[in-house]
């Protein structure tokens, strides 16, 4: 669907972003080393995804692990973020 367009490009971005920066981790990379906080990649993806599921009107993704969390505020801000751009 159109309107959820610009929050799945956004996703879309964060991941591939992610893949890079995941891959410079190791010691083998042989590339120039992109800058990045792959740790601050990682929550804002996990927040988009769980604005995602609620603009779908879906169940929202259930996190794993117990010491990771997602902060509601943050996800509110985002669902108002893309309900305005969908407006």
């Amino acid at each position: 669907m159109e309107r959820f367009k610009t929050i799945r490009t956004a996703i879309k971005e964060l991941s591939a972003h992610q893949i890079l920066l995941k891959r410079q981790r190791k010691e083998s990379y042989k590339g120039e080393r992109v800058s990045g906080d792959w740790q601050w990649n990682r929550e804002e993806l996990r927040h988009l995804f769980q604005a995602y599921a609620i603009l779908k009107g879906k169940e929202r993704p259930e996190i794993k692990r117990e010491h990771k969390y997602v902060s509601e505020t943050k996800v509110q801000d985002l669902v108002n973020k893309y309900r305005e751009v969908e407006s």
